[in-house]
């Protein structure tokens, strides 16, 4: 490709040239010969022969002399060509460079393929530009940098750049090469230097008098080496900045060039900085001393100290423009940014005497952060900076603001917004990056307040990452996992160990693990490499930790974003752990302190937290002299002149004070340095403490007050919206989880330290607020956290002062208490005195005891006390005896002198008497030891004369004691007796509790003397009668759940060791202690009668009561087989049964149901075999029939009532099972009636019906009859009269007007039915059945139902009543009329059960349709009706014909069938009256009507009537059951059939020629069918006189209405024709008995 290139411009350059410049046309015929010969293999091998041929270029530089624009471009695209592919000779180079030179001020493109050959030239020919060659090429570029193009200029610039920053390349190369002994160069020049003239190498000295001469055109002289056209100052400052930039470590191992720019560089950048040049020169100085101070400070101290003096000179708003302080401290942000320089300078000067290099530079910043307290917002408080002039800045865009969202470098849209915030006080681009700009750039006034504030935070971040890394214990794996197997520990970090309160191994850590948790400090590593520069930042620290506080200061109570605000409070964090860590007490604390102060509301702190070095750095030297800087609250004032900035600020009534996001994220920073300092904060912890404390209150505070006043909770900031309760949530259990990890923390601190924590928690407890300091709101209505909030009492004597103090003990304790559960091991393993504990306990004991303390701080000491006593002893239960004993005295004695100095010191105090509160200690007290003995009493090797001293404590009465059962009577004592109980029945050996007994039992004076006696003798049996005594007599006290417990322990004690005892120890324990229970019971029902006392209280004695007889029958049941074989079994069970009846005296509910409870509990397990039983069931039995549990004025509920009687018949199963075999009927005959009354007095029971199922109640009556024996004479009739009772007993009430919710018995009838029937069937050949008038009352009550068929709405689920009584009808008719036939029985008694028939068949026939209901069911019910009337038809006919059954009975059920036939309603006067004959006026025609009447909705019942009445009539057998059955049925039948003819001859002729409904029509037919083919029976109708009757004497009678309806039919031209055939049919028939007719 080269050579095709150089072929083609040569021939160009040929044809050219040929008649203008002849030299240049022979040149390139010579040099395109050349080319042709050279063979055309590769690029590579076309340089290399081209480089042999220093000829070849001659046309090219002649071209080039000529200066002509067309000759030098084709020969400058040649060249460029060659130095690319490396073919230009070298001993031509000269002349080329020459020849560019001579067409550098030429055409454009002449020019841009000079700079385009340049790079290559560099790159290929490095080695050959050197001194003169050199000084060629970087006049090319500087002629070419003067160019009016601009492109031509900057690319000429750049690579004028290059070719300088090339020159330092190869001095390095050089450098390597001669270090490396690769290549041992000589020097060929000496140079200046600091200490005189060095040698130097070639590349050294060429780069010597390249910066030399750079550094001569700044100042204006003439260069000494290059031929420079002139270049600007910036354009030469940019070349001192990029060899600076590129090559640092050249001016390092060059002494010649520190020169240079000590001597030449760095006065040109003083000078730079004095005078007023533009913006491009300034930032190209400062970018360039930038880079010297950062890299070669050391080696130029003095003009260092220079430049950082003017520097800081420079941040003087009178001395330097606003541009130029920016400027200045984006210089220092650089310094700041690199702590190895920081610590430099400070070494370097402010170590030094009379100088203050960097202290001076901070106390600007300090200055400068206060100068416009208006701009960055500065207030009481931080605040988020808010855009006043964008309407856009909605809620939703400030809460991402504050939340980090919105934020990064933005361009400069406002620029005079106050605040500091990432959207306006950042740049694009930093102005010293800005080198193309010419005037300064437009700023926002707060960037240079967000330098500063960078600035503070690199120092405080470089100091940091230099001093933390050694604080830190350097520890192998090795070492870590021999230490991890000698001690069982994790290996985690120390703040993530915590101690698991419930768990039971011991964890030990050994003292020097201990020691290792303690932070190193720095100044201790005197043998450490970087001990100076721990020295110097310690120094540095102490020296300047004024100005860094009093700057912080200012920017948190100033207007900054999230960003910015969490960058400052990191720092400010780093800052302080950095201090603390050198153990510097003043810095430290002061910096405790303002972080403490800016974790609440200011109005909140201005109660005061006193730090325990407050004045060690108030009057610290930097604010005493005279450059003192003013406070950050002397701002404040000019601050809130400013309108937004008032708009901004928090409101000071205390209604509006709330925890910020920022308050929580400085309370989390605070808690972390606590963390990290933790061993050496020393009493500074109080400044944690305290600060913990006030947040605590604030925050419970402000919830429920945003509670009451807003839907959504939310945090404001300056009449603003911050943050959402979900984000202020998630701060806030960050900052709960940073403070656990506080507290866990200490778990491995040495024994000092965790002493110090515990001094400042105990100092809390007795700090006292100036409440007028604080707003009257938040003094009034603190509120406590959860987990230590107590309710006050209503009548409380504690002022409000006195409340808001018990907040701050309530914070305390707390917190000593979760310290304490996280120590235990260290209370165990330490000595009191060195862990602690005697402090601690000291405290606890004291703060429970007074009674000047707030109650719930008293409260919450005493549980702490609590736990701590618990923990520790689960802790140690592993232990050796030895150390488990030890541990085990100090418990118990340390709540045995709690509940001395309690008492103690209400005597002290004596002016009140003991109160509740003291009552609770120590039942917390009690509590404890109750607890202590449940979890370790089996392990428990010492104390026990502290254990009985303190349950002593609860009998001995005091003078100052308002009743002596307020301490005696407590549920905490008797759940303690439980426990003692326990350890005293498993020390007593059987034989002593048996000789114990016989030796009381056998004496007659009072048990509990004989007991007493024997106590005194230290007998464990006696000592365990004596407790449960003492357990008995607390079932006399007033309040229930004092008594209830007594109870309920003894019942708990007996159960557990009842099994133990013997026959006389159960005798014994019977007497003394169940009946002296049940007596108290007793005596206390008898008090209630006589006695007005409220219906609650008398319900809580009746519990009393229950409780006693229940727990006392399941205990005489568990033990039953031991009790019924005492001697005095008898006499013990006629107790018993009197104690019963003197209960069911009382008649309450709940005691009745107590009492039958108890019974059946007893009876249940009795031996129905056994004789012992006899005498005493018939007392129960006597008990139950003359005591029906139905209340008799005492109030109680439903559920009570029903309780009562579900237990009193639920008794009377086990008592029927031990008395059945001796009772008879006289024993049904009173069980029945009792039963009755339990039912009928009964309620409705809640949440619950008695239509589908059965009450509880029921179901046990029911159970109970089908229970009772049936085979004993005269007891079924019995059970059937009262089952009858039962079955009607839902229908008694029809009618009346529901006055209050009541059962309807609907499933008790259901159920009663079937009970009936199965009765019935299994007794139906009894005559007693029939001669007692039991089955005719069955018969009876069954249909009642069957009468209400429409007119009873509850029905249930299927069968509804009416059905299920029709089939139990039918099913007990069947059997009880087949037996009757072989039973001669009094014909009276039959006729009243065929009434009964009669009128069964009457209700089943009949419905009440004027409450129709659905047509469907109405159907249903239709066929289940005709079926059961069939079967009813099956079995009464012919019986019903009998001659003894009385006509009425007959005309009865032919009535009911007559009536039941009716399809269409009669007309007036169409069916006689019931007391005349039914054929009165069977020819009278009524008045013809004009409406037709509706048919029945049961028609297909009434065809089957008809059909039953015509069958009746019909001739059959003969026989005279048939015939009287004729007889009945035939009046009705005629008149039956005449209805529907007499209506067809009233209605007909109104009609017209309309047709008759279909409904008459069909009715009208099936009648004059039916009487055609009738045979009625001949003695059923007399004949007529002279007419043959034949079967036919229905007709003879009909005859005169048949006539008048064929009149009405109509002939054949009209009218109905198929009735008119009929109707003739019927004459015809008539005909034949009159004898016209064969």
């Amino acid at each position: 490709m080269t050579a095709q290139i150089l072929a083609a411009e040569l021939a160009n350059l040929v044809q050219e040239s040929k008649r203008k410049n002849t030299d240049i046309r022979k040149a390139a015929e010579k040099s395109l010969h050349d080319l042709k010969t050279l063979p055309s293999t590769s690029e590579q091998q076309l340089a290399a022969d081209l480089n042999r041929r220093p000829h070849f270029v001659s046309p090219f530089l002649l071209a080039c002399g000529t200066r002509n624009a067309k000759f030098a471009g084709t020969a400058v695209i040649c060249l460029q060509r060659l130095i690319v592919t490396g073919g230009l000779p070298k001993v031509r180079l000269k002349e080329v460079l020459e020849a560019f030179n001579e067409c550098s001020n030429l055409s454009l493109d002449v020019q841009l393929k000079i700079l385009q050959a340049l790079p290559s030239l560099l790159q290929n020919y490095a080695d050959e530009l050197r001194a003169e060659l050199l000084s060629s090429a970087l006049q090319v570029c500087s002629a070419l940098q003067g160019a009016k193009t601009a492109a031509v200029s900057s690319t000429a610039a750049a690579t004028l750049q290059q070719l300088v920053i090339s020159v330092y390349d190869k001095v390095k190369d050089e450098d390597v090469s001669n270090k490396d002994r690769v290549l041992e160069l000589p020097t060929v020049a000496e140079a200046p230097s600091k200490d005189g003239q060095v040698p130097v190498r070639a590349a050294a000295f060429d780069a010597y008098r390249v910066l030399r001469d750079i550094c001569l055109t700044l100042e204006g002289q003439k260069p000494e080496f290059m031929s420079f056209s002139s270049i600007s100052q910036a354009t030469g400052l940019e070349l001192v900045e990029a060899v600076l930039t590129n090559h640092p470590e050249v001016f390092k191992s060059h002494p010649e060039q520190i020169h240079l720019l000590r001597t030449r560089a760095m006065p040109l950048l003083i000078r730079g900085l004095s005078e007023k040049f533009g913006f491009p020169v300034t930032v190209r100085v400062m970018r360039i001393l930038s880079l010297v101070l950062r890299q070669h400070l050391s080696a130029m101290p003095a003009e260092g100290e220079s430049a950082l003096t003017l520097l800081n000179h420079m941040l003087d708003s009178e001395v330097a423009a606003p541009w130029r302080r920016t400027l200045t401290m984006e210089v220092f942000r650089n310094i700041y940014a690199e702590p190895e320089l920081v610590l430099q300078i400070y070494a370097l000067y402010d170590e030094q005497k009379d100088k203050s290099i960097l202290q001076d530079n901070i106390s600007w910043f300090a200055r400068l952060a206060k100068e416009k307290p208006a701009v960055i917002g500065l207030g009481q408080h931080s605040t988020v900076p808010a855009s006043h002039s964008s309407q856009r800045d909605t809620t939703a865009e400030q809460i991402a603001m504050e939340t980090g969202i919105i934020g990064g470098v933005v361009g400069v849209t406002e620029v005079n917004v106050p605040g500091i915030s990432g959207q306006w006080s950042s740049v694009r681009t930093p102005c010293l990056d800005q080198l193309d700009k010419l005037e300064p750039p437009l700023l926002p006034e707060t960037y240079l307040y967000s330098l500063v504030l960078t600035c503070v935070n690199n120092f405080s971040e470089g100091i940091a990452r230099h001093i933390l890394p050694l604080t830190v214990h350097n520890e192998g794996r090795a070492t870590r996992r021999a230490r991890v197997q000698h001690t069982g520990e994790r290996p985690s970090s120390p703040t993530s160990e915590s101690l698991s309160i419930g768990d039971r191994t011991k964890i030990s850590r050994s003292h020097s693990f201990r020691k290792r948790t303690v932070p190193i400090n720095p100044l201790s590593l005197e043998s450490h490499p970087s001990f100076s520069g721990i020295r110097t930042a310690a120094a540095m620290i102490a020296k300047c930790w004024p100005a860094v506080l009093a700057t912080c200061s200012t920017f948190f109570n100033a207007a900054l974003d999230a960003d910015y605000y969490r960058s400052l409070v990191r720092s400010f964090q780093k800052f302080t752990q950095v201090a603390g860590l050198l153990r510097l007490a003043a810095p430290r604390d002061a910096f405790l302190t303002t972080l403490s102060k800016a974790a609440v509301p200011h109005n909140v702190f201005n109660a005061g937290l006193v730090s325990p070095s407050a004045s060690s750095f108030e009057s610290s030297r930097v604010f005493a002299n005279g450059r003192s800087l003013p406070s950050a609250e002397s701002f404040v004032s000019q601050a809130s002149t400013n309108t937004l900035d008032k708009n901004r600020r928090m409101s000071s009534n205390p209604e509006t004070t709330f925890l910020t996001t920022r308050n929580l994220l400085c309370l989390r920073a605070l808690v972390n340095l606590a963390i990290a300092l933790g061993p050496t904060l020393g009493m500074a912890w109080s400044i944690v403490f305290e600060t913990l404390q006030q947040a605590d209150r604030v925050l419970h505070n402000s919830t429920a007050n945003a509670g009451a006043r807003m839907n959504a909770y939310s945090v404001q900031v300056g009449g603003r919206k911050e943050i959402d309760a979900s984000s202020l949530n998630s701060e806030v259990i960050a900052v709960q989880t940073a403070a656990s990890r506080m507290l866990e923390s200490t778990c491995d601190f040495p024994d000092e330290p965790f002493v110090d924590v515990l001094n400042a928690l105990c100092q809390l407890l007795y700090e006292r607020h100036d409440i007028s300091a604080m707003s009257p709101t938040a003094a009034q209505t603190s509120l406590f956290p959860e987990e230590q909030r107590r309710k006050l009492p209503k009548t409380s004597k504690i002022s409000t002062v006195d409340a808001t103090g018990g907040q701050t003990q309530l914070f305390a304790l707390s917190k000593l208490g979760t310290l304490a559960s996280l120590n235990l091991s260290r209370f165990t393993s330490t000595s009191p005195s060195e862990s602690g504990w005697d402090r601690l306990t000291h405290e606890l004991i004291k703060i429970s005891s007074s009674p000047q303390t707030f109650r719930a701080a008293r409260l919450s000491a005493v549980d702490v006390m609590r736990q701590l006593i618990l923990d520790t002893a689960n802790l140690t239960i592993s232990d050796e005896p030895e150390a488990r004993a030890g541990v085990q005295q100090r418990l118990l004695g340390l709540l045995h002198g709690q509940i001395g100095r309690l008492y103690r010191e209400a005597v002290e105090h004596d002016e009140d008497p003991i109160d509740e509160v003291d009552l609770e200690v120590h039942t917390v007290a009690l509590e404890t030891l109750k607890s202590l003995l449940e979890n370790c009493g089996e392990s428990l090797i010492a104390g026990w004369d502290l254990v009985f001293a303190i349950v002593s404590s609860v009998f001995e009465p005091t003078d100052n004691t308002p009743e002596e059962s307020d301490r005696l009577h407590n549920s905490v004592t008797i759940s303690l007796f439980w426990n003692l109980s326990d350890f005293l029945q498993s020390q007593i050996v059987a034989p002593a509790l048996e000789n114990l007994a016989v030796e009381i039992l056998s004496r007659e004076d009072s048990i509990y003397d004989r007991v007493q006696a024997a106590a005194k003798r230290h007998s464990l049996a006696a000592i365990w009668f004596l407790l449960l005594g003492a357990l008995t007599q607390i079932a006399r006290d007033r309040r229930a759940e004092v008594r209830n417990g007594a109870v309920h322990t003894i019942l708990r004690i007996f159960d557990h060791d009842g099994d133990a005892l013997s026959q006389n120890a159960w005798e014994l324990c019977l007497r003394a202690v169940f009946f002296e229970m049940i007596e108290i019971s007793a005596a206390q029902q008898e008090v209630l009668k006589t006695r007005e006392i409220g219906l609650e209280e008398t319900r809580k004695w009746d519990e009393t009561a229950k409780v006693v007889l229940n727990g006392t029958a399941a205990l005489i049941a568990s033990h039953l087989s031991s009790i019924v074989r005492i001697p005095k079994f008898a006499d013990l069970w006629q107790t018993l049964i009197s104690f019963f009846q003197s209960f069911l005296d009382h008649q309450s509910p709940i005691v009745n149901t107590a009492v039958y409870s108890a019974i059946t509990t007893i009876l249940c397990k009795a031996d129905d075999s056994s004789e012992v039983w006899t005498l005493a069931v018939t007392r129960v039995a006597d008990l139950w029939i003359k005591n029906v549990p139905i209340p008799a004025g005492t109030p109680s509920t439903e559920k009570e009532s029903q309780d009562a009687f579900v237990a009193y018949v639920g008794s009377l199963k086990e008592v029927y099972r031990l008395t059945d075999q001796s009772g008879g009927v006289q024993q049904v005959q009173s069980i029945t009636p009792n039963l009755l009354k339990c039912l009928q007095a009964s309620d409705f029971p809640s949440y619950s019906n008695d239509v589908d199922r059965l009450t509880p109640l029921q179901q046990k009556v029911v159970e109970t009859f089908e229970m009772l024996r049936t085979d004993v004479s005269g007891a079924s009739p019995t059970l059937i009269f009262s089952l009858a009772e039962l079955i009607i007993l839902p229908f008694k009430r029809l009618g009346e007007e529901p006055t209050r919710k009541g059962l309807s018995y609907i499933a008790l009838s259901k159920a009663s039915m079937d009970l009936l029937e199965s009765i019935i069937v299994q007794h139906v050949g009894d005559h007693e059945l029939y001669d007692s008038g039991a089955l005719l009352s069955a018969l009876n009550s069954l249909v009642l139902p069957i009468s209400l068929k429409y007119k009873w709405k509850l029905e249930g689920k299927t069968p509804s009543p009416w059905q299920k009584a029709t089939t139990t009808v039918l099913a007990t008719l069947e059997p009880a009329l087949r037996k009757s036939v072989g039973l001669s029985m009094d014909q009276s008694h039959m006729n009243g059960i065929w009434k009964s028939i009669a009128q069964y068949a009457h209700a089943t026939m009949s419905a009440d349709l004027s409450v129709v209901p659905q047509t469907p069911t109405i159907f249903t019910d239709e066929a289940f009706d005709i079926n059961a009337m069939t079967k009813l038809r099956d079995l009464v006919i012919p019986a019903l014909g009998q001659a003894y059954i009385h006509d009425a009975t007959r005309r009865a059920y032919t009535s009911s069938l007559f009536q039941a036939s009716l399809i269409h309603k009669a007309g007036y006067g169409d069916i006689p009256d019931a007391d005349t004959s039914p054929l009165t006026n069977i020819y009278t025609i009524r008045f013809g009507r004009t409406y037709d009447p509706p048919p029945s909705l049961r028609s297909r019942m009434s065809y089957f009537c008809t059909s039953e009445l015509l069958s009746l009539v019909s001739v059959q057998d003969g026989s005279a059951e048939r015939i009287k059955l004729a007889q009945a049925a035939a009046p009705y039948l005629i008149l039956r059939l005449a209805l529907p003819i007499k209506a067809y001859i009233a209605d007909q002729p109104l009609r017209g020629r309309m047709p008759q409904p279909e409904s008459q029509r069909r009715e009208l037919l099936f009648c004059l069918r039916a009487m055609l083919k009738l045979e009625c029976e001949p003695a059923a109708i007399p004949e007529a006189d002279g007419v043959r009757g034949g079967g036919r004497q229905h007709l003879h009678r009909l005859y005169p209405l048949l006539v008048q309806a064929l009149d009405m039919a109509g002939d054949r031209t009209g009218g109905d024709q198929e009735i008119r055939e009929e109707l003739r049919a019927c004459l015809g028939r008539v005909g034949q008995g009159f004898g016209v007719l064969s």
